[in-house]
């Protein structure tokens, strides 16, 4: 995918939230100049957290209103995220 390309992505996802007055889909992810929030280190949704660590650690999904086997909390996904990326980023010798 070229920057045209991208660009282009991005015009049709802003004009998709903003369609015919109805309840913005991606309203978290809108800046308050209105364009969409760019991909940083600064900010990572918590849902991306921890779907990405259930995926790379097998944990399986609780049943509603129920905390997993683990008793991971809020917080606790992204200590375990921090502790992913440390194992799984070094270099391997």
């Amino acid at each position: 995918m070229n920057a045209g390309e991208n660009q282009a992505g991005k015009k049709r996802k802003n004009e998709e939230l903003r369609v015919g007055g109805k309840k913005q889909k991606y309203r978290r992810y809108i800046t308050k100049s209105g364009e969409l929030r760019k991909a940083s280190f600064h900010y990572v949704d918590d849902r991306i957290i921890i779907a990405a660590m259930k995926k790379l650690w097998n944990i399986p999904e609780p049943k509603p209103f129920k905390s997993n086997i683990y008793g991971l909390k809020e917080d606790s996904w992204q200590a375990l995220a921090l502790a992913s990326y440390y194992l799984y980023g070094l270099p391997t010798t």
